[in-house]
C-alpha cells in the first residue's frame, strides 16, 4: 500500500509539469501575437503614408509617378506633404480616395520617404494613369489595409482617366 501515495505524486508531478508547459506556451504565444500586431501597425501606417505620397503626386500632376526617383523629388520639393488635396475624387462606382492626410489615417509626424519604402514593395507603372502596385515587403499588414489603399489608388485611377 505505500506505492498508492507515490503514484499520486508522480500523477500531480505530471500534471503540474503539463500546467506549467501550457503557461509557460500561452504567455510566448501572447508575445508573438502582440509582436506581429505591433509589427502590422507600423507597416500599415508606412503604406498609408506611401499611398498618401503617392496621391499626392498624382493629385498635383494628373497622372501617377513612373520611379521611385520621381516620387522623391516631389516629395523633397513638397516637403512638408499636403495636408489635403487640391482636386477632390469623383466618387464612381462607390470608390473613392481620402483627400485630407487625417482622412487617409497617416502617422501625425510625416514619415520619409525612405522608411516607407523600407517596408514597402513599389511596382512602377509604365503610364501615368496606372497606379504603382504597393506590396509590404512579406511584413503583416492589419485586416483591409492593403485591400483599402488599392481602392484609393484605383478611385484616383479613374479621376486621371475621366480628365
Amino acid at each position: 500500500m505505500t506505492n498508492a501515495p507515490r503514484g499520486k505524486l508522480v500523477f500531480w508531478i505530471v500534471v503540474g509539469t503539463f500546467a506549467a508547459i501550457l503557461a509557460a506556451a500561452a504567455v510566448w504565444s501572447w508575445s508573438i501575437v502582440g509582436t506581429v500586431r505591433v509589427r502590422a501597425e507600423v507597416t500599415d501606417s508606412r503604406l498609408r503614408e506611401l499611398a498618401w505620397m503617392v496621391l499626392s503626386y498624382a493629385d498635383r500632376h494628373d497622372g501617377f509617378p513612373l520611379s521611385e526617383s520621381e516620387l522623391r523629388s516631389f516629395v523633397d520639393d513638397t516637403t512638408p506633404l499636403p495636408e489635403t488635396l487640391e482636386k477632390k475624387p469623383l466618387g464612381t462606382g462607390g470608390r473613392t480616395f481620402p483627400t485630407s492626410r487625417l482622412e487617409a489615417g497617416t502617422p501625425a509626424t510625416p514619415l520619409a520617404l525612405r522608411d516607407a519604402l523600407e517596408s514597402i514593395e513599389v511596382e512602377w507603372p509604365i503610364e501615368r494613369d496606372v497606379p504603382p502596385i504597393l506590396r509590404p515587403r512579406g511584413l503583416p499588414t492589419q485586416q483591409g489595409t492593403r485591400q483599402m489603399v488599392g481602392e484609393w489608388l484605383y478611385a484616383m485611377t479613374e479621376r486621371i482617366r475621366a480628365g
